[in-house]
């Protein structure tokens, strides 16, 4: 009996070291495999500004590139119609809110501070414009996160 329960006590403790060494195979295998990707900056994590930060308004590819504007919606919802309006390619739906006051056009490299965001994980900007060339704009509005960036 007593020799019955060695047994089981052996075989159990081989079962563990087996267990625990596949699977330290597995990881180191695994490990292997995989791309370290530490040091690839992505786009949102070396352009997009947090919350409190300064930056500039851009859409170019080239963050130093000022040349065009950006759209900048009064509130959330004004911003959810442009959306709505550009996908759907309604040219005329982006001017109308244009002429209601609703969305302005602002310039590329203007000076900014990410004040707040939303949507769908912060997919929107609140932006408080610092210093800009454009006269008459609403010191307050949203844009696209991407938008808000970090000065070059």
């Amino acid at each position: 009996m007593i020799k019955n329960k060695w047994t089981s006590v052996k075989i159990g403790c081989i079962a563990s070291f087996v267990f625990f060494v596949l699977i330290f195979v597995i990881a180191i295998f695994d490990d292997s495999k995989t791309t370290n990707t530490d040091n690839i900056p992505t786009r949102s994590a070396s352009l997009t500004l947090s919350i409190g930060e300064e930056g500039i308004l851009n859409n170019n590819n080239d963050s130093n590139d000022c040349e065009g504007k950006v759209l900048m919606s009064i509130t959330e919802d004004d911003f959810n119609a442009v959306t709505k309006s550009s996908v759907a390619n309604d040219k005329e739906g982006i001017v109308e809110l244009m002429l209601q006051g609703r969305v302005f056009l602002v310039s590329n490299c203007t000076k900014i501070r990410k004040i707040d965001s939303a949507g769908l994980l912060g997919s929107i900007s609140k932006i408080r414009i610092i210093e800009t060339q454009d006269h008459g704009l609403p010191s307050t509005g949203w844009v696209a996160y991407e938008f808000a960036r970090k000065k070059p």
